[in-house]
């Protein structure tokens, strides 16, 4: 199932915000995922999509490859912040 860009930014958004602790709040995201009209994503897809936001953020750790969509919304996002 193809990810849509909101998800995306829900997640990049989440993980940035939890980079630390996104693994025990992760039941947090998969709330926002619900309410947001996103409620067929599961654990371990959104576990690898915030793999690719590590590899992003963290090169060298996370996924080896990542989605072109989730670097997109990862600079998109990290551009607005700082």
């Amino acid at each position: 199932m193809k990810w849509d860009i909101k998800e995306d930014e829900i997640v990049c958004q989440f993980y940035l915000v939890n980079k630390s602790n996104w693994s025990s709040n992760l039941h947090v995201l998969m709330q926002r995922l619900y309410q947001a009209g996103f409620p067929k994503r599961d654990e371990s897809s959104v576990r690898m999509r915030i793999g690719n936001f590590i590899s992003l953020d963290c090169p060298g750790k996370g996924l080896s490859n990542y989605a072109k969509q989730s670097e997109i919304v990862y600079h998109k996002i990290i551009s607005t912040k700082y």
